[in-house]
């Protein structure tokens, strides 16, 4: 690979893999990030953290990718008119709804 060939401005992540580490001191995942542009990196979810966290950040990359490359776009009122759905079908409150959804250990 020719580093000089790199553009950072069309650098994309397209594919994450994972790999668990038991038996360490603590329980660690191992992340493989690859990119459109044949870089390939390594990193960790931090402070012992389980893989879900690493598993939502991939999905939120592939759904960001895809908003991106079809030019969709939600607005403020559209994503607050949807946690208004949410909680009137599960007869919660729209703050309840959000908690859940900004926060997994809220599931």
């Amino acid at each position: 690979m020719n580093i000089n060939k790199i553009n950072p401005s069309t650098l994309k992540i397209t594919d994450m893999r994972f790999a668990d580490i038991d038996g360490a001191p603590k329980r660690c995942t191992l992340l493989k990030l690859y990119t459109n542009q044949g870089l390939v990196g390594y990193g960790e979810v931090r402070d012992a953290s389980s893989r879900t966290y690493a598993a939502m950040l991939k999905s939120r990359i592939i759904v960001e990718s895809l908003l991106k490359e079809r030019n969709i776009t939600v607005t403020p009122e559209e994503i607050e008119a949807q946690y208004e759905k949410i909680a009137a079908d599960g007869g919660m409150t729209v703050e309840e709804v959000k908690k859940h959804y900004s926060d997994p250990r809220a599931k």
